[in-house]
């Protein structure tokens, strides 16, 4: 899709709603004092009530290497741009993570008829969102898309033979070679600078059901949010919770957070998956019946 279909708003409708946006700027400290945020470029932001809506990173192991030519993430637009100039058809590209965004991209990769390896450390594929036995049948749809899959494996090391080649090696023993290496193993959030100005996290930053932090006029939502223990990165959670604030920063003191229902979708053009809820009892949980209607 052109970057033109896959964004939310169009040019000029902040502006419409009186919103003022600076782009491509970062904030980088907060003072809770005297109530103002300073950017990357040193300019001062006065508040009354701040929102932190910073979402998340990429999240990158300790030995990824990506220094690399043809080493990515996916995470920014930047990330897509520059992965695309490493395709060519018949080409290969490896995939560690089999996960939501990990298939996608597989996917959609495999779409324009390159090879694609994904290697996954767990024993299933979106081992989060699915039970064994959907998994399974997960695996087998991804397979017959000529997708492979390395189960329970992962990259031991990386050579680089020339500028456009990776050799990977998996603990397994195997070697694989490719054009373009991609991590898609979960993000982390982007709170630093939160966690610098004293604002309580753990996940994420704390908040209560008004998506409060404990300084009563910074409020959080979205990937950075967490809420009675959990930090929920999905779409449907982070509009819940912009209703949620709204209401409350406009006088509704019984506009309240309760949580959201995990929800997933694995969006393949020819295949309908929705996970939602958990998929497995928890370990040692008590309570629980499962049913399984398997058609």
């Amino acid at each position: 899709l052109s970057w033109e279909r896959l964004q939310k708003f169009q040019a000029g409708e902040f502006e419409s709603m009186n919103v003022i946006l600076h782009g491509e700027n970062e904030i980088v400290m907060i003072n809770r004092t005297q109530q103002y945020v300073v950017d990357v470029r040193g300019k001062k932001y006065s508040y009354d009530k701040l929102v932190l809506a910073t979402g998340s990173r990429a999240h990158i192991p300790k030995e990824a290497p990506v220094h690399l030519p043809g080493v990515f993430t996916m995470r920014t637009r930047n990330d897509a741009d520059s992965l695309k100039k490493f395709l060519k058809p018949g080409g290969h590209v490896v995939i560690i993570g089999g996960g939501l965004l990990g298939l996608e991209l597989a996917a959609s990769l495999r779409y324009l008829g390159i090879e694609i390896y994904i290697i996954q450390l767990s024993g299933r594929l979106m081992e989060r969102q699915l039970d064994n036995l959907s998994g399974q049948l997960l695996l087998e749809f991804v397979e017959e898309m000529g997708i492979q899959v390395y189960l329970n494996d992962q990259v031991e090391d990386i050579d680089q033979g020339d500028i456009t080649n990776l050799r990977i090696n998996l603990k397994s023993g195997k070697s694989l070679n490719a054009d373009a290496l991609v991590y898609a193993v979960g993000t982390r959030p982007n709170i630093e600078f939160a966690q610098e100005a004293g604002i309580e996290s753990a996940r994420g930053i704390i908040v209560n059901d008004y998506m409060q932090t404990n300084d009563p006029n910074i409020f959080a939502m979205g990937e950075i949010a967490e809420h009675r223990g959990k930090v929920l990165g999905i779409t449907a959670a982070a509009e819940k919770q912009a209703d949620v604030l709204a209401n409350y920063l406009n006088g509704d003191m019984y506009a309240t957070y309760e949580g959201a229902v995990p929800m997933n979708i694995l969006k393949f053009s020819d295949l309908d998956l929705c996970s939602i809820g958990i998929a497995e009892v928890p370990v040692n949980s008590e309570g629980y019946d499962e049913i399984l209607f398997i058609d």
